[in-house]
């Protein structure tokens, strides 16, 4: 058994807050095939990684936990890291993160939450409620917020992209005991 967990970096937003090209600019990649080989991220440390970019805003809570497990499962012995997507949704829905968020919180993964305060393609930030409900809800990980508003604009989502990118850089250069700075 590893002494030190595997990373799982989660990005959350709201629907629309644009995680799957954030995803996709993070690594520098269009396509994920999560049950294939993991890829090497060249500027990450040259970190192995496997990304789910999906999320439960498309597909129910149930189907796309059950998707997030079967894709960790499937890489159970494998030294890699994990980045995923969730839609910060609280409405007692099919599509309803909690039943995620506890899964995230009984794994055995060292989770990083990645917030995305603003959308991408509408005019629209993280409220106050629902940014209470999710600190709530995270009993164990480390949520960083990432608050640059990028509504509609392609320069600014590339540059909260680049942000996303050096802190995961960084909390994969770091020793567990030493800190990181926030974004």
């Amino acid at each position: 058994m590893d002494s030190k967990p595997r990373k799982l970096f989660v990005l959350v937003g709201y629907p629309l807050a644009g995680t799957k090209r954030t995803l996709q600019h993070v690594f520098d990649r269009k396509h994920f095939f999560p049950f294939k080989r993991p890829f090497t991220a060249p500027h990450l440390n040259g970190q192995s990684f496997v990304v789910i970019n999906a999320s439960n805003s498309t597909i129910t809570s149930a189907a796309y936990l059950a998707h997030v497990r079967d894709v960790l499962e499937h890489h159970i012995h494998a030294h890699i890291s994990f980045a995923i997507g969730i839609s910060l949704v609280f409405d007692n829905s099919e599509h309803d993160v909690r039943p995620i968020l506890q899964y995230l919180h009984h794994s055995r993964f060292d989770v990083h939450y990645l917030l995305l305060y603003s959308c991408m393609d509408e005019k629209r930030v993280i409220n106050e409620e629902d940014l209470t409900l999710f600190r709530k809800c995270v009993q164990r990980g480390k949520i960083d917020l990432f608050d640059l508003l990028v509504s509609h604009s392609t320069a600014r989502l590339d540059r909260r992209s680049t942000n996303i990118s050096r802190h995961i850089q960084a909390l994969l250069k770091c020793d567990d005991n030493l800190p990181v700075e926030s974004p």
